[in-house]
């Protein structure tokens, strides 16, 4: 009998035995170290919820705990991140040139500015996160290698050509800089534009050629040189960025001799064509002093929360693993080239943790750029409104294309300066555009017209109002407006002064 009451108990004993041991010691989460990893369902409910929902910017402000995370129902955390890479297989779709058909007749364009960021590009450095470093370096390598070759077919026309038409020069030097704008395809190295960084910008030239030249004939053969202009930094990705666009763009015209693409030294176009930038030292005290504030010093916090949480997991200190845009950069790449997250010895990312990098990468732009954004940025938009005073008179210029190509940390302050930044990081090819349009009624009146990433922005402008209701604010901004808050608001408002007193008195 006790033999046989034993036998009954044993399943149930095992039973109970397994569930256990699956309640305490069973992985919630499987990461399967790929970048399917960002989106794997998680067992918590958390998790789980976090793979329907995406960050909100305004929304996470709200955060004071670690259990009150706010989400917004729009795309997922993978979705806002491949957005960010802005994929090359995409189409370029946009509003530039484009009025609403009841405007079309009553406008002519005269003038573009377009201020973008490079192409997509690899890792600006080796990830240390990574457990191997060496292995690191020699995944990247190869991965690009491979990658090079596969993509290189798709632009051969570009590099078969660019360096016979395109020139980059230094800034107030007439030399050619030195290197050759198409890279060898043994080459691949960190900070390195991809080719699928070169076919964003060709795209990005053809998509450009179409509506401005082919359509609204912005730029005539015979005045080609003096009707275009052509600027970079001194990083060779933008430079080669902008040779990609110059190539498409220009692409119809019989060249008769180089275009020239100066590069400069500052990543906000503070310098001019002919002349190095103008300093201004109190801009480094004013952006010391934004980190006393409150609400700075409440984002710093967070993001050097968010650094405290991902320093054990990859078995290092807070100081070894860096800053939270470097490592942002490391998982947005890696996401962009289909790669693997990488995994430290006690696990990895988790929807959650990544949720927060992406959250923290928009307050680094937050707390580095908007104290100084207006103040940063302000050379470059008063050359921007100077060039369109010349169209508006008919000056000595002829310039009608001016193209800018710099980095995130161009397009950042610049969207913070005109207040129409969206609390998303710049993506790769982000770009920026102002049109100024001519009235064809009266041809004394000028419009301006700002589009970010292909959407009309210019109703979000603070000083774009029209007092006598006859302009459609949606789409135009009287000209003169612009002027008048370039001559006498924009850094008044913040500062109390304008340029010339905070950076030369």
């Amino acid at each position: 009998m006790a033999r046989t009451g034993y036998r009954k108990t044993l399943p149930w004993l095992l039973i109970i035995l397994v569930y256990l041991v699956y309640v305490n010691f069973w992985p919630r989460e499987k990461p399967n170290n790929q970048v399917g990893a960002v989106i794997h369902q998680a067992a918590n409910q958390e998790n789980a919820a976090l793979d329907k929902v995406a960050l909100d910017a305004p929304v996470l402000n709200k955060v004071d705990t670690k259990d009150e995370l706010e989400v917004l129902e729009d795309t997922t955390i993978l979705e806002r991140m491949l957005d960010l890479c802005n994929s090359a297989k995409k189409p370029i779709v946009g509003m530039e040139g484009t009025l609403p058909d009841s405007l079309v007749s009553q406008y002519q364009l005269k003038s573009v500015y377009a201020v973008m960021r490079h192409g997509d590009r690899t890792p600006l450095r080796a990830s240390k996160l990574a457990q191997d470093s060496s292995k690191e370096i020699k995944f990247w390598k190869s991965r690009c290698h491979d990658a090079v070759g596969f993509q290189r077919k798709k632009v051969a026309r570009y590099y078969n050509g660019v360096d016979d038409r395109i020139q980059i020069k230094s800034l107030g030097d007439n030399a050619n800089v030195g290197h050759p704008l198409s890279h060898a395809t043994s080459v691949c190295d960190y900070g390195q534009l991809t080719n699928a960084g070169v076919e964003q910008f060709l795209k990005l030239g053809n998509f450009f050629q179409d509506i401005y030249i082919n359509h609204l004939k912005l730029i005539q053969e015979e005045h080609l040189h003096q009707q275009v202009s052509f600027r970079s930094t001194k990083v060779r990705r933008t430079q080669q960025s902008a040779a990609a666009f110059v190539f498409h763009f220009l692409s119809k015209f019989d060249l008769k001799r180089n275009i020239v693409i100066v590069a400069g030294e500052d990543t906000w176009f503070r310098d001019s064509n002919d002349q190095p930038r103008a300093k201004c030292g109190k801009m480094n005290e004013i952006w010391k002093e934004s980190k006393k504030e409150k609400g700075i010093i409440h984002k710093l916090r967070e993001i050097e929360s968010v650094l405290d949480e991902l320093a054990p997991l990859f078995n290092k200190s807070r100081i070894q693993i860096g800053n939270i845009k470097k490592i942002a950069d490391d998982f947005i790449t890696r996401v962009c080239h289909e790669t693997e997250l990488p995994c430290g010895p006690k696990g990895c990312l988790s929807k959650h943790q990544l949720a927060k990098v992406i959250r923290s990468l928009n307050l680094v732009s937050e707390t580095e750029y908007e104290p100084i954004a207006p103040l940063a940025l302000y050379p470059l938009l008063k050359r921007i409104q100077e060039d369109m005073y010349k169209i508006v008179t008919n000056s000595s210029s002829k310039v009608k294309f001016s193209l800018m190509v710099g980095h995130d940390s161009t397009i950042a302050p610049l969207l913070y300066s005109l207040k129409i930044h969206n609390e998303k990081w710049p993506r790769y090819a982000a770009r920026v555009v102002f049109e100024l349009w001519q009235s064809t009624a009266t041809k004394s009146e000028y419009f301006i017209r700002v589009l970010y990433d292909g959407k009309v922005v210019t109703s979000k402008l603070e000083f774009c109002t029209s007092s006598d209701n006859k302009v459609d604010v949606s789409q135009l901004c009287p000209y003169n407006s612009f002027k008048d808050y370039m001559n006498n608001n924009v850094l008044i408002k913040k500062y109390g002064q304008n340029y010339q007193k905070i950076c030369q008195g």
